[in-house]
């Protein structure tokens, strides 16, 4: 099976109980874990099939923005973050879950919930997709005996029996303000089977007793609650202001699991957003550009086509492609023939 597992980027189980590693060192392999450890001491977790809780089939599809496949048996509830549906049986009927609908705004998660229950005789198809560019990450807390997974803010994506998204609150004022995770941890706790999304490179450590493990304070998913959440400075005054990692790192001490993606989405918001000032004011510059010869036209070729009209025209366009672009509004209003 290991060796299959090697092979195929797809790892297929009939059951999701931990596997022997055949390492001697007493981890299992879960469902959708690579079978070997990689250079940095933990395992990728992989697309995969398997069964969740109440024998739900279900397939992780794609290597990236992955899609949740889950193949609904008659009378069973699916519970989603809304709008993470994208195609299902005509059979499942769609609904909401206003349950402790105060913890779940206080960890940042929507307010009310969406739910699938299949109402037909046969199991139905249901498709689901995370809100953000994901990858899916199966929690099957009914069989690996973990009472609770803290996990980070809005990283819940579907649940599936008694798992439930709850919160906690963090009396630490060192973790609270610079673990990452805020003062209000987001948690899921019960029998069932939860799944999370986390985006890049996902993957996996069992921490063993007493173990300690430093991690970018976005780079962490979910931990189990055995596990104990510290903040180590990250340097002296020089590295904290301009080392990129702020003042503290976020530390994870054993015994427990932890989950970790590479890309988080506050880094992938940031990076976007620089890349979109830089297009905003490049177009701005361009809108300008092309005003100032729009005018010089009109007045070479004696069309009632003033200069200071086209000019504030493109310092409009500017203005709007970027506000605060004031490059673009000087190309766009300062120049004159």
């Amino acid at each position: 099976r290991e060796e299959a597992a090697v092979n195929s980027p797809v790892q297929v189980h009939a059951f999701n109980v931990l596997q022997p590693n055949g390492e001697g060192e007493g981890y299992g392999v879960r469902i959708g874990e690579s079978p070997t450890v990689n250079a940095l001491g933990m395992r990728e977790v992989r697309p995969a099939k398997g069964t969740a809780f109440g024998g739900v089939e279900y397939e992780v599809i794609g290597s990236d923005m992955q899609v949740l496949s889950l193949q609904v048996p008659p009378g069973t509830l699916v519970t989603n973050e809304p709008g993470a549906m994208m195609m299902m049986d005509p059979s499942l009927k769609g609904g909401v879950n206003c349950n402790n609908c105060f913890g779940r705004c206080c960890v940042g998660q929507c307010c009310i919930m969406g739910t699938y229950t299949n109402e037909g005789e046969e199991p139905a198809m249901l498709g689901l997709t995370p809100n953000f560019p994901a990858k899916v990450i199966p929690l099957h807390m009914h069989e690996t005996g973990a009472a609770t997974y803290r996990i980070k803010n809005r990283s819940f994506f579907a649940s599936l029996g008694e798992a439930k998204l709850g919160f906690s609150f963090d009396c630490n004022p060192l973790t609270c303000c610079f673990s990452g995770q805020g003062c209000v941890h987001s948690k899921v706790d019960g029998s069932g089977t939860a799944f999370l999304a986390a985006m890049g490179t996902v993957m996996t450590r069992q921490l063993k007793e007493n173990e300690t493990i430093i991690v970018d304070t976005t780079s962490l998913v979910a931990w189990e609650d055995t596990a104990k959440l510290s903040v180590r400075r990250a340097g002296g005054c020089l590295t904290c202001c301009c080392g990129g990692e702020g003042l503290f790192n976020t530390t994870l001490t054993g015994p427990g699991t932890v989950y970790f993606q590479s890309m988080s989405y506050e880094k992938f918001k940031a990076a976007l957003t620089v890349h979109a000032a830089a297009a905003g004011a490049a177009g701005g510059a361009l809108a300008g550009a092309a005003a100032t010869l729009a005018a010089n036209e009109g007045l070479a070729t004696m069309r009632p086509r003033p200069w200071y009209a086209a000019g504030m025209g493109g310092a409009c366009l500017a203005v709007g492609t970027r506000r605060r672009s004031h490059m673009a509004v000087a190309a766009g209003a300062g120049s004159r023939p």
